[in-house]
């Protein structure tokens, strides 16, 4: 779903809009490739949605970014749909609408070409026959994609909203998610199997964590990358140094957010070390923590328990 979507990382604003919003680049496109031909989040791959390409730790950012979107799209409403298109056909004539062929009558038949025997006739009323049935079906097959693509994109549009505002509206009295997990005792010894409300609390909050981190750890790197490349080591130096670049990187990582810089080595172990897990949110980063608080969201938590083949329903009566 997050594929087809062109989402790579949470949290990825994406704005739903009336119309397209012309955010496709063909130069630099051409030059960078999809994934960074409009920004650091690339190109939107589905219609009518366009992604936010600025920092989202800033707020104010996003909430301009939002009422700009919105506005387009109203525009996109307005002229399409509203006052603008009534406008339009006080002076512009209207388009005539596709007239399709009466059923049975074969495409590529003029009304002025004759069929000049029965057998003739019997013959083209059997090839439009099939023709419609394979245009119907094929119909068909278009339909049952949009509308899976269609569900695809709710879920999606659902959960970026639901993220997006645990992080713009959250504030000091939101919840503690590892506070939380610690409280009712959702961490357990096997971390494997999956059979409580428990276990779609922790799963989410470590998805999330992880994404976080690697979000993080992706600037963190090309900085120390860049760094290396900018020094003036020799050749020799240069190459030396490159050997020991994921430790410089982890060092860098564990200076900006701790947490991050084991979390790796803590899912691998099935998170067995209690540096693994903290009684609170161990993220210096306060958006971070916020952003985990999407995790008790029922929308987010159905989305999580139908992956885990639960029934959320039945875990929160029990």
């Amino acid at each position: 779903m997050c594929e087809s979507a062109g989402v790579t990382h949470y949290p990825t604003l994406m704005f739903i809009g009336s119309g397209p919003f012309y955010d496709k680049d063909p130069v630099s496109k051409l030059i960078f490739g999809s994934k960074r031909s409009i920004g650091m989040m690339g190109e939107s791959p589905v219609r009518n949605t366009v992604k936010f390409q600025g920092n989202w730790q800033y707020y104010d950012a996003i909430l301009d970014w939002i009422k700009t979107m919105q506005a387009l799209s109203r525009l996109h409403t307005w002229s399409t749909e509203g006052f603008g298109k009534r406008l339009r056909t006080l002076f512009l004539p209207q388009k005539k609408k596709n007239v399709q062929l009466p059923l049975g009558v074969p495409g590529g038949v003029s009304s002025g070409s004759k069929i000049s025997t029965a057998a003739n006739t019997k013959g083209g009323s059997g090839s439009a026959k099939k023709a419609t049935n394979a245009d119907i079906a094929l119909l068909e097959k278009k339909a049952e994609a949009w509308k899976n693509a269609t569900e695809d994109m709710t879920k999606v549009a659902t959960r970026a909203a639901t993220m997006m505002d645990s992080v713009l509206f959250g504030d000091k009295n939101s919840t503690d998610m590892f506070s939380f997990l610690d409280e009712r005792e959702a961490w357990k010894e096997d971390l494997q199997t999956y059979s409580t409300l428990n276990d779609v609390y922790r799963l989410c909050v470590m998805e999330v964590s992880l994404d976080y981190c690697q979000r993080l750890a992706e600037p963190v790197g090309t900085k120390v990358v860049d760094d290396l490349i900018a020094s003036n080591l020799s050749s020799e130096e240069l190459i030396k140094a490159s050997e020991k670049v994921d430790k410089l990187i982890m060092d860098e990582l564990s200076k900006r957010e701790p947490y991050c810089a084991i979390l790796d080595g803590c899912i691998v172990n099935h998170m067995a070390d209690e540096a693994c897990r903290p009684k609170t949110c161990p993220f210096t980063n306060d958006a971070a923590c916020r952003l985990l608080t999407s995790c008790k969201d029922p929308s987010v938590m159905k989305e999580y328990a139908e992956a885990m083949k639960l029934d959320l329903e039945t875990l929160v009566s029990a």
